[in-house]
């Protein structure tokens, strides 16, 4: 099989990111010629043993099917829905089982390993797999990302999100102190958050490493 054959194949199937293993299905040779032939090909780029994809594959795509099943959250997930100004460095991945931390095309990309009870709420987007606008915000919530950012992706993302999903998916993460931000922030923004009360932390959450005001009903730490 000549190399324009294989890549021809491989945008048939829609795989911009593939195994050694589906090579080898395409071209039927065993997997050490198939190595040598993936070698050669310069539109072939080689992640880590057996993970190949395709040269100009968006970083999230190739970073989103490393681990299988994992999906993109945190920051990134914020920047993807264009509800953030910052442009990340880094991508974080949630996935079932750890993996050392990777680069991909500059992007350093972090495996944070979640509990199977908290895996959820992700969805397929071309082959991009990444949190939902509702499991953004929770994952940043639980895992510590800049409540800043939080905040104003919840401001700019408002018209399309679900609060009632949104509360639903905090309820599971079982994080008392996430469910005590989450509140403020609900409550700040002019919605209502009552049902959320009986699951606070009695623990004061920080929002940020300067906050000194207490809010005693959602028992948080914040700025002025």
């Amino acid at each position: 099989m000549k190399a324009k054959d294989f890549v021809r194949a491989l945008n048939a199937k829609n795989l911009n990111v593939f195994t050694l293993n589906d090579a080898v299905k395409i071209i039927g040779k065993p997997s050490n010629y198939v190595s040598l032939f993936l070698s050669g090909i310069d539109l072939v780029k080689h992640q880590e043993r057996g993970k190949y994809y395709l040269d100009g594959t968006d970083p999230i795509e190739v970073a989103s099917n490393v681990v299988h099943p994992s999906y993109i959250s945190l920051v990134y997930a914020l920047a993807y829905y264009k509800s953030i100004t910052q442009i990340p460095v880094s991508i974080d991945v949630m996935a079932l089982r750890q993996h050392k931390r990777l680069n991909v095309e500059g992007y350093g990309v972090r495996f944070i390993k979640l509990k199977r009870s908290r895996f959820f709420g992700y969805i397929n987007d071309g082959n991009v797999f990444i949190a939902s606008r509702e499991k953004a915000i929770v994952d940043c919530l639980v895992f510590g990302a800049d409540f800043f950012y939080v905040s104003e992706s919840f401001s700019n993302m408002r018209v399309d999100l679900d609060t009632g999903k949104l509360k639903k998916y905090a309820k599971a993460m079982d994080d008392k102190a996430m469910i005590n931000r989450l509140g403020f922030m609900l409550e700040r923004s002019g919605l209502d958050a009552d049902d959320l009360l009986p699951f606070r932390s009695r623990m004061y959450a920080r929002l940020s490493a300067n906050a000194h005001v207490k809010d005693t009903r959602w028992r948080v730490l914040y700025a002025d």
